[in-house]
């Protein structure tokens, strides 16, 4: 507060960007808004993987676009390094995951599997927020046990705005995918059978009339 008040006498502001969210709060309840600009400025300039998820946060709420747009673009070119970090995951907000994973710009690997994996995850720490500390092969046993313990489906529709953004007709094309969708039971068998006699239904038509 001291140093949002002194910019209203100096027309300067020293920043700590470890503590941006007091100045921030203050410079928003008293309408600063050459404050809030300038904050975001130094946050848009500073934003790192360790810090993009919280700038975020904040961005969206003291309404700071430089930040977000900033913010966003990172995560879209480097989703397939956050997705390994259980940390990054778990703090991850659902509507944030729902708009990277629908961007045509997000920058995957392995193809769509890779954002089925990252929202199995992403569903299992929202759950056990504590199990992201857990080595891999005890994070991986206790997922599979917590995941199977819900009734199929009811995941699916608990979450259903993150799996519509998945492109499931891209899933359904090996039968190792398929196994492992269906195994997993998150997503009911009648939507997995409704993606695969469509797909069939395209090939059918593209071999049967290939100038259609």
């Amino acid at each position: 507060l001291h140093a949002v008040l002194g910019s209203l006498y100096h027309n300067q502001i020293e920043l700590d960007l470890d503590k941006v969210e007091g100045v921030l709060s203050a410079a928003s309840v008293l309408q600063l808004e050459s404050v809030l600009e300038r904050c975001g400025d130094a946050m848009a300039e500073s934003i790192l993987p360790s810090n993009v998820l919280r700038y975020l946060n904040l961005s969206e709420m003291y309404g700071l676009p430089q930040v977000r747009k900033k913010a966003y673009h990172l995560l879209k070119w480097n989703f397939w390094r956050f997705m390994k970090s259980k940390e990054h995951l778990k703090d991850l907000r659902e509507d944030t995951f729902i708009r990277l994973i629908s961007s045509s710009e997000l920058l995957i690997m392995e193809g769509e599997m890779d954002i089925y994996i990252a929202i199995k995850m992403w569903i299992f720490l929202q759950e056990k927020p504590h199990a992201a500390a857990l080595p891999d092969n005890e994070f991986t046993r206790l997922m599979n046990e917590t995941l199977a313990s819900y009734p199929c489906g009811e995941l699916f529709v608990n979450h259903a705005a993150l799996f519509a953004a998945l492109r499931l007709h891209h899933i359904t094309t090996t039968l190792a995918s398929i196994n492992v969708v269906e195994n997993d039971k998150l997503i009911p068998k009648e939507v997995l059978r409704a993606v695969m006699v469509d797909q069939w239904k395209t090939a059918l038509t593209n071999e049967e009339n290939p100038t259609a």
